[in-house]
């Protein structure tokens, strides 16, 4: 801005606006379809974000899994002068015949002055599909007691735990 007037000197000023639109976020993965046994970074996800890259943001990343997949951090930091971070995205092996499961990865804008993420139908909001095979194909049963040593007529508990939930079936224990 500029003033003038006559009998007075000029003067000029520089005001900087600041921005304060959300930004519009993506994710793109790695890998679309991950073995449970590809375990530690099974995969990456690269979050992007569209338009003025002057401040930091936090992205707030989870998934529907159930802790099946997880992340060295939910929250993750694409700092000042980037347009995108990528982060490893971790699976758990577990030893269950419970077939390909299909699940998504969440990435949400984390407005730092609330601790809240944006909704889903922000454009700071988005998601990508994920599947996960099985790779436990034997039938394991596993026995284990509540105790190592009993005294003569003392008591214990056995479990019988098995890694598939298809059917029953009689178990005979000797």
């Amino acid at each position: 801005f500029k003033t003038t007037a006559t009998g007075y000197d000029n003067s000029q000023v520089v005001i900087r606006l600041k921005d304060n639109d959300r930004p519009k976020i993506s994710m793109t993965l790695s890998k679309s379809i991950i073995s449970e046994s590809d375990g530690y970074q099974a995969l990456t996800a690269t979050i992007t974000r569209e338009g003025s890259t002057e401040d930091g943001i936090t992205v707030y990343v989870t998934s529907n899994s159930g802790g099946e997949l997880y992340f060295d951090s939910n929250k993750n930091i694409i700092p000042n002068g980037s347009s995108s971070v990528t982060i490893p995205v971790s699976v758990k092996d577990n030893s269950m015949q419970d077939g390909p499961r299909a699940w998504n990865i969440t990435c949400a804008l984390y407005l730092t002055d609330t601790k809240t993420r944006v909704a889903e139908d922000s454009p700071s909001y988005c998601q990508a599909p994920i599947t996960v095979t099985d790779n436990d194909t034997d039938n394991i049963l596993k026995l284990s007691a509540s105790a190592g040593r009993l005294p003569e007529g003392g008591k214990a508990t056995l479990t019988v735990e098995r890694n598939t939930t298809k059917g029953s079936q009689t178990i005979s224990i000797s």
